[in-house]
């Protein structure tokens, strides 16, 4: 009688080829998502070790400044809520500081009345002359232009509120301008600047928050401090812009 076979046993064999493809794919997608999730490196211009104030705009671009949107502007510089915010104005001697074609130069007059003045200045006589024909006649009498340059403002009185609105960040060399400034200040003389809250770089479109922090470390630095009832958050109703109201170190609290 032929002896039986015994029962065959099967024994689950990995089947190594597709286990180290498995293994293949899986570390290939970890690396990707790692790859992915890297924090990618800052475009050229926004190297790390560039200046916090480094200007990407042109230092002055007469055609931009002459076609400007001006419903636009109302809509997000909102003029008479942010000269609300600055109040007493009447009689008060103004300094617009790069005035371009008068978008607040005009709203100044408005506020500082027939007994108050505003100094209009411009680095373009083109624009300044562009001005000169759009003044509502009414404010004629109120306003003065002076064409200034890189190196002067061409002011030489002191006056009570200096007006600096997207100027700024065009300014290579910052600390020399705040120091013509403070030499047309008194010690209670408000110097307002108004600028982007954003620098862009036009070559890649790149865009980041500017240091608030390192400008007013800036402003200390040559002697100004924010004045007394103009914390930084007074202006949070302006969608686009950062604005600093500044006097003197030490000096005399604007109620």
């Amino acid at each position: 009688m032929p002896h039986a076979k015994p029962p065959q046993t099967f024994v689950n064999r990995p089947h190594f080829p597709a286990a180290v493809a498995l293994m293949v794919a899986a570390v290939w997608l970890a690396l990707v998502f790692a790859d992915l999730a890297r924090p990618q490196p800052l475009p050229a211009p926004f190297a790390g070790k560039a200046p916090l104030d480094q200007r990407f705009r042109p230092l002055y671009n007469e055609e931009l400044a002459a076609g400007e949107d001006r419903d636009m502007r109302n809509f997000w510089q909102k003029p008479r809520q942010l000269l609300d915010q600055l109040q007493p104005l009447d009689g008060l001697l103004v300094a617009d500081i790069g005035a371009g074609t008068g978008y607040f130069t005009e709203h100044l007059a408005q506020r500082v009345g027939s007994t108050g003045h505003v100094i209009a200045t411009d680095i373009s006589q083109p624009v300044l002359e562009t001005l000169a024909k759009e003044i509502n006649l009414e404010l004629r009498d109120r306003i003065s232009l002076v064409l200034a340059d890189e190196d002067r403002l061409g002011i030489e009185t002191q006056v009570d509120l200096i007006w600096v609105v997207q100027v700024f960040s065009e300014i290579d060399d910052k600390s020399a301008f705040l120091d013509r400034l403070q030499a047309i200040m008194h010690r209670d003389t408000r110097l307002v600047i108004i600028d982007s809250k954003h620098l862009t770089d036009p070559v890649t479109g790149f865009t980041r928050p500017i240091n608030l922090n390192a400008l007013k470390q800036q402003f200390a630095a040559v002697g100004l401090e924010i004045a007394p009832g103009y914390p930084l958050g007074r202006f949070n109703f302006l969608p686009k812009q950062y604005c600093f109201v500044l006097r003197k170190t030490g000096g005399v609290a604007v109620d």
